[in-house]
């Protein structure tokens, strides 16, 4: 965590802007990789110099964009708000301390707004602005079933197969037309303003060279009519 006041005073009345992001990346697959994917290396790529690496770009080039801003301000038009920096460690398993960190800092981790820079570019290569996230449960369902190896020869057909059972439980989860049977699972939905549709159609990307690029057949039929209106404002339960 690092702070950069207005005026490198702590002591002011402006507004503060708090910055999340992570450091950490999956596991890597080195044969996957031309160079060292943990040892930094330029390529130029259609004569651009461009920086490759685990992690370059999730999301630790945006960090380094938030410093370049404050320090850009600072020599020219003078920092107008507070920025707190916060990089987390444990964000790709869940950052399982950062709640406690948080509360340890409260105090310091005081902001107006908090932002979040971590997501691909819009295919216009123009900047956009998300406000809001769709937030996560994570919920483990465990079924159990005989206390040892049961062999299928003697006792399948007979014997429930947590498997099976398992399998059963989560299909009732959907219905045959995507909707999520989950009791309450859409009850606090907002529905879209014209004014937010409007704006969602102007970014809306190809559906057609979408589905192409994924290898897909089409996409669900879950509530939305376009892809962003399904991917950011509805919610959506995912098996893992």
């Amino acid at each position: 965590m690092s702070h950069a006041f207005v005026d490198n005073e702590p002591n002011n009345d402006a507004p503060t802007v708090l910055v999340y992001g992570h450091y950490d990346v999956q596991p890597v697959e080195p044969e996957a990789w031309k160079t060292e994917p943990f040892n930094p290396n330029i390529r130029t790529v259609s004569g651009e110099d461009l920086l490759y690496g685990r992690g370059t770009v999730d999301n630790k080039g945006q960090h380094f964009t938030y410093l370049c801003a404050v320090k850009a301000l600072r020599e020219t038009t003078g920092l107008p708000v507070n920025v707190v920096l916060l990089l987390d460690g444990e964000e790709e398993s869940g950052s399982p301390n950062l709640r406690d960190a948080v509360k340890a800092c409260e105090e310091e981790l005081s902001a107006d707004i908090a932002v979040n820079s971590d997501g691909p570019v819009d295919e216009s290569g123009r900047p956009t602005v998300v406000l809001g996230n769709r937030g996560i449960l994570v919920i483990q369902i465990d079924v159990s079933g005989p206390d040892n190896d049961l062999h299928s020869g003697h006792y399948g057909g007979a014997a429930p197969n947590p498997a099976w059972e398992l399998n059963k439980l989560l299909g009732t989860m959907k219905d045959e037309s995507g909707q999520i049977t989950i009791k309450g699972f859409y009850d606090d939905i907002r529905s879209m303003t014209g004014q937010e549709r409007e704006l969602l159609d102007q970014i809306e990307p190809d559906s057609d060279a979408l589905i192409d690029n994924l290898d897909i057949n089409g996409f669900q039929d879950e509530p939305g009519d376009s892809f962003l209106e399904k991917t950011l404002y509805y919610p959506t339960l995912i098996r893992l």
